[in-house]
């Protein structure tokens, strides 16, 4: 039997950025055989999909919102929302309000206190508290939204868990999603003529980029460095600084097809990171397109990575030193590491299915 479902979302969407990709993956699969209205934000593109009616809310002129961060903008915007989803509940009988990510999900939670007769779900992608905790924002505020996200949690029927360390965040009933990853490639020009290891993502110090690259420039082996992403100033400097320039190549923001056409071509492909205990989409994204990663051993990385199975995995400089030399001299080679990249293919390919989704969802 088809359901009507509301679909909360309080991110840009529909932009090439993994929080908007999640989005439109899981909207596919609750379109598939049911009506969804999807409410969100005035920034993105709208995608063409049977059974979806997408709902505005803002001014289209808010073109660069900061999503990762608080803003008076933001917080106007998620206002709008919970606004519109009470005229929507009221109007409209939803058998289910799904809700994505943390400010949607507290949108849910207010709705839930006056229309309980909907089945509430919400999509975490990464907690609120990890979210600030990976920021440095103050402990008190930490501990204001751990408050409010334990309120949050108690007013969901089904909470869908982006990873496994979610799976008991909840006392109601959680299943695993991994993000699905836009896996299309169109060629483009690759800044070397060398072999190269590749990172794609941002450059926050938490990323661990500028730490590898210090390392990277000590070894100086003979395979060069590809960094695809908004670089900072910081960086562009640490690499003249070190010398490095002719090594190092910088490729700015790339459309999607063409950052995996690089990473496709790479080696490896680098998750150096730090800190933060939420894992990444860039595990999948990499496993995905047949590659291996080269990443720190925290936790953020292990819930999918393996070392020597599906990847190369280092819990300090010296560690790292001796991998980036084992590749070096060709001690380390990448095909070592093709069975498991295809198992874990395979067991992705299954949760990322709709059969899988529909089991648990439903």
């Amino acid at each position: 039997m088809r359901k009507e479902i509301l679909n909360i979302v309080t991110t840009p969407y529909l932009i090439p950025k993994g929080s908007s990709l999640r989005v439109d993956s899981v909207l596919k699969k609750l379109s598939k055989n049911n009506n969804v209205d999807l409410l969100v934000y005035p920034i993105g593109e709208n995608p063409k999909y049977e059974n979806v009616n997408i709902i505005r809310v803002g001014n289209k002129k808010n073109t660069k919102l900061g999503v990762s961060e608080i803003s008076l903008k933001k917080i106007l915007l998620d206002t709008r929302v919970l606004f519109k989803a009470f005229s929507l509940m009221s109007k409209n009988k939803y058998d289910i309000v799904h809700c994505e990510d943390f400010e949607a999900a507290f949108v849910g939670s207010i709705l839930s206190l006056f229309f309980r007769k909907s089945r509430y779900v919400y999509d975490l992608h990464n907690t609120i508290v990890d979210n600030l905790r990976i920021t440095n924002k103050p402990k008190i505020l930490i501990k204001i939204f751990g408050l409010i996200s334990r309120f949050v949690y108690s007013r969901f029927d089904l909470i869908i868990a982006n990873w496994k360390i979610y799976g008991n965040i909840g006392k109601k009933k959680t299943f695993l999603l991994y993000d699905e990853s836009n896996l299309e490639i169109e060629e483009t020009e690759i800044p070397t003529k060398r072999k190269y290891l590749a990172y794609s993502g941002n450059f926050k110090r938490y990323q661990g980029v500028d730490e590898f690259i210090k390392v990277y420039s000590e070894v100086n082996p003979s395979y060069d460095l590809v960094l695809i992403g908004e670089f900072t100033e910081e960086i562009k400097s640490l690499v003249l600084e070190l010398g490095m320039e002719e090594r190092i190549h910088f490729t700015g923001v790339l459309d999607i097809k063409k950052s995996n056409y690089i990473l496709s071509k790479a080696m490896y492909c680098l998750i150096p990171r730090t800190s933060g205990e939420q894992p990444g989409l860039k595990m999948i994204h990499h496993i995905m397109l047949g590659k291996a990663s080269l990443a720190t051993n925290i936790s953020a990385n292990t819930e999918v990575l393996k070392n020597e199975y599906n990847s190369l995995l280092y819990s300090n400089k010296k560690e790292l030193v001796g991998i980036l030399k084992g590749i070096d001299t060709g001690e380390i080679v990448e095909e070592d590491l093709e069975k498991g990249i295809l198992q874990s293919q395979k067991e992705i390919r299954k949760i990322w299915s709709q059969e899988y989704f529909d089991k648990n969802y439903f």
